[in-house]
């Protein structure tokens, strides 16, 4: 599956899926007697936007399916995938090898059919599998920004199937999920986090404006901002998220450039290989700012300077907060810096 959804990786951070109030149409899709029976009530549509677990819920679904039924094979590949597989074979002359994937598999999965979109051959040849799955009592899922029927460029013929069978819209997690889903990631990402502080923190973000990813990425900032002490910088952390649902989220890049202003340097030279003592201390300030202020793995920091690796990025880290307590100096220009890219926060 993860050869054919390469996008699948860290969004699969924690092994459930918490379905609150505001997606109780899950628990009738995922009932244990339903999902022999899926057959009935395909094809299944999940639709809704972006970073909510799409994805995720189809390809769980159709392996529970083949589990319970023990039938398989499994047909899974993307819209994009779909139409190009459809397109080459068609060039090839051998869309009966194309059909025989896809028609004769026991069950269907489409990830992101918006690609099929003005598509028509694709979506006439789609339409006539379904039409052949059905025929056949197999069921089919696919994924979609929307309902078929609202998204432009879509043929009558297809809508008028897809929308014959189960659709149900996935939403952003609600209040209580919300909490769940930080108690989960944090036992997942550091057990140490305060718990019941960042339940708290939270509290002063919109809940309605955080997907699943986002409040991921919340657990994240909170453990990259935590004193010695284990207590949470509160201020920092809502700021930084409030500055990510706005789309005003500090990167890498302007993190390097506002350091390289500051200490007056060079930013091909940070970049860069340069072993000069100014250079080096800027560029060590910039990864511990990067760590801080981002999302960003050890190893994406280091490939944005000239492909360092993990332990040397990790390194530059510890220097870092090392110094901090005994160097006002460093102490100064780090809080100058957060200061400066803190500073697109609207007020509330």
């Amino acid at each position: 599956m993860r050869k054919h959804l390469p996008n699948l990786s860290e969004a699969w951070l924690i092994d459930n899926y918490w379905a609150g109030p505001e997606n109780d149409g899950l628990r009738f899709l995922f009932d244990e007697y339903r999902l022999s029976e899926l057959a009935n009530i395909s094809p299944i549509v999940l639709y809704g936007e972006q970073a909510l677990g799409k994805t995720a819920l189809a390809i769980t679904l159709a392996v529970r399916w083949s589990r319970v039924t023990e039938q398989r094979p499994l047909a899974i590949t993307t819209g994009e995938s779909f139409c190009s597989e459809y397109a080459a074979a068609v060039e090839i002359d051998d869309i009966e090898s194309f059909r025989r994937k896809y028609r004769q598999c026991k069950m269907l999965v489409i990830d992101g059919l918006d690609a099929l979109a003005g598509k028509q051959a694709a979506q006439d040849e789609l339409a006539s599998t379904l039409d052949s799955l059905q025929d056949a009592g197999r069921p089919s899922i696919f994924t979609n920004s929307a309902l078929p029927a609202s998204i432009k460029g879509f043929k009558g013929n297809l809508t008028s199937r897809l929308c014959s069978g189960y659709s149900l819209q996935i939403n952003r997690p609600g209040k209580a999920t919300r909490r769940m889903l930080i108690e989960s990631l944090v036992a997942k990402i550091d057990p140490l986090l305060p718990l019941e502080q960042l339940q708290s923190i939270v509290t002063e973000l919109p809940a309605a404006d955080m997907t699943p990813l986002e409040i991921r990425d919340f657990v994240k900032l909170s453990q990259q901002n935590r004193s010695a002490s284990g207590d949470l910088n509160g201020p920092t952390i809502v700021s930084l998220m409030r500055q990510q649902l706005l789309g005003l989220a500090p990167n890498i890049a302007n993190i390097a450039k506002s350091v390289c202003r500051k200490m007056q340097v060079k930013l091909i030279d940070v970049r860069g290989s340069s072993r000069e003592a100014n250079i080096v201390r800027a560029r060590s300030v910039s990864i511990f700012l990067a760590r801080k202020l981002t999302t960003l793995s050890l190893l994406q920091i280091g490939e944005y300077f000239s492909g360092r690796d993990h332990s040397t990025v990790l390194h530059s880290i510890r220097k870092i907060e090392s110094l901090l307590e005994s160097d006002g100096q460093l102490a100064n220009l780090c809080r100058e810096v957060e200061a400066e890219l803190l500073s697109n926060v609207p007020p509330l």
